[in-house]
């Protein structure tokens, strides 16, 4: 099946309907179609496609005639879409029936920092400080995970922007188990280390202007295989903010939540049985 969520479906006569566009594109052989363009190449009119566009062959993939070049364009489904017979990625049965893969939601099981010389602390500071770095955490319980984890999001609340600099950029890193070394109340320099030193998810930057904003990102293959292999056990990621040490009296990061307020953070997956 070529699927048709979200970008059209093919009415009778070959001709496909580019929904929402109000657009029509005729396919082979079926200039002058009923609801369709007309035309011949070279007077202004339209060229034809040479063989059949669609893809019944392929899934979550809708094949169209680019009428002005002649030839086929491939184009991917991404809305989720029941009855289409199409599961794209990101999609679950709660949005799409015809997917089988459930969605699953998980609120932070622990959050908190890390200093320089290995003090915890409770809000989700990244940043320096009192001529410190600080790193912050969120964790996860994958303990009710069964089944493979196809694609996953975080959800970061930017709660606070305490910066003199137009912009702060920071990097999501996993943190190797074992992720109970975060919460020791001990002074844990390995813990400050740990946060800095894991794989790389993702990175970008944040304004003055998001603050009490949500960003969601999308977890990458590295990602995903850490949380594959962890399934059943906490998995946490780390914050670092790029930033220079500044004097006793300098303040420069960001803070993802105060920590007296649950956090709003948040980590979607996409779950196969």
């Amino acid at each position: 099946m070529s699927g048709a969520g979200g970008a059209g479906g093919v009415t009778g006569g070959g001709v496909v309907d580019t929904a929402g566009e109000g657009g029509w594109i005729a396919v082979a052989g079926d200039a002058g179609a009923s609801g369709g363009p007309t035309g011949e190449a070279g007077a202004g009119g339209l060229l034809e496609c040479l063989e059949d566009c669609s893809l019944p062959e392929e899934m979550c993939v809708i094949g169209v005639c680019d009428f002005e070049l002649g030839r086929c364009a491939r184009w991917p489904v991404v809305a989720c879409q029941s009855g289409d017979g199409c599961c794209p990625t990101g999609c679950a049965q709660d949005d799409d029936a015809d997917c089988t893969a459930m969605k699953v939601v998980l609120a932070p099981a622990s959050s908190g920092n890390r200093s320089q010389d290995g003090v915890l602390g409770a809000t989700t500071f990244a940043g320096v400080m009192e001529e410190q770095r600080f790193h912050a955490f969120f964790s996860f319980d994958l303990s009710g995970i069964d089944g493979t984890i196809e694609s996953a999001e975080l959800d970061l609340h930017y709660e606070g922007y305490m910066s003199p600099d137009a912009e702060e950029h920071f990097v999501v890193q996993t943190v190797a188990p074992p992720i109970e070394e975060l919460l020791d109340t001990g002074l844990r320099t390995d813990a400050f280390d740990a946060l800095q030193s894991g794989a790389y998810c993702f990175d970008t930057s944040m304004t003055s202007g998001q603050a009490g904003s949500v960003a969601t990102y999308g977890l990458n293959e590295t990602a995903l295989g850490y949380l594959n292999s962890n399934r059943g056990s906490p998995v946490a990621f780390g914050i670092v903010a790029d930033g220079t040490l500044g004097d006793s009296s300098s303040v420069e990061g960001i803070r993802f939540s105060d920590g007296v307020s649950p956090p709003l953070e948040r980590l979607t997956l996409i779950v196969e049985p």
